[in-house]
């Protein structure tokens, strides 16, 4: 099967999510500007096209960079969410529209990203596109921002709790993508890079963070009995108010042959 989330779609699942989304997704490190710069050749001038851009967590290390970030997303409310938050970047254009049809011209960007995403898409039409709308030279990368679910008692935990209350997880989880898909993507040749990332949450943090991924319940048709599994939860390894998610940015890093 092409796309292990076939079936669900996710330009209706997150639009009841934004919120959440918007204020307790994690960010990405400025060291990957750095990595790309070195690996892609990434300059100020180059253009990016952000596909499946969400409310902009990953769009927004582009536009510090100064470059002219094209974001496409099919979701109206994480798009609308994404132009109120960037709407004082005149470097910032909002594209409506899908991975597999991003309605930009051919030879056009010189940079095509996918963060959080890759792994709702039909691969082989969005590598046709890719290669559609990159110059001559370009880059596709991906990048995924992951629990690192081993590295503490709480991260631990806090799996245990994802599986046990998250009916969706194993449908949506983008651990469905392995590296065997992603070389087909990429005709073979890619790069992958490791970044340290993670997130210091309060309990509401923690409440948001769980309910913003696609394979949580929503908020008011959740049980007592899970709000009582994350407050314990919370309770039990926080520290100073705070409980620390661990995460390992993933980043693949090559051009669709």
């Amino acid at each position: 099967m092409n796309n292990p989330t076939q079936g669900l779609n996710p330009a209706l699942r997150f639009s009841e999510r934004v919120k959440d989304y918007t204020k307790y997704r994690p960010g990405y490190p400025k060291e990957i500007i750095d990595y790309l710069i070195y690996e892609a050749n990434l300059k100020r001038t180059c253009i990016i096209a952000d596909v499946g851009s969400g409310t902009g967590e990953f769009t927004e290390l582009f536009l510090k960079n100064g470059n002219v970030v094209y974001a496409v997303e099919p979701n109206q409310e994480m798009r609308k969410a994404s132009e109120e938050r960037f709407k004082d970047f005149s470097n910032f254009f909002s594209i409506d529209a899908t991975a597999e049809n991003t309605t930009l011209p051919d030879n056009s960007v010189d940079l095509v990203t996918s963060a959080q995403a890759f792994h709702w898409f039909d691969r082989e039409k969005f590598k046709r596109e890719c290669k559609r709308i990159l110059k001559k030279g370009g880059y596709v990368v991906l990048v995924w921002n992951k629990r690192k679910n081993q590295s503490s008692e709480f991260m631990k935990e806090y799996e245990r709790f994802v599986k046990e209350y998250s009916k969706d997880y194993e449908k949506v989880h983008h651990k469905k993508i392995t590296e065997e898909a992603i070389g087909d993507f990429y005709g073979g040749d890619f790069k992958k890079a490791l970044f340290a990332n993670h997130q210091d949450l309060d309990y509401e943090g923690l409440v948001g963070r769980y309910f913003s991924t696609s394979y949580a319940p929503k908020r008011e048709e959740a049980s007592p009995k899970l709000y009582s599994a994350l407050k314990t939860l919370f309770n039990k390894y926080n520290i100073k108010g705070r409980v620390r998610f661990n995460l390992q940015v993933q980043l693949y890093l090559g051009q669709p042959n």
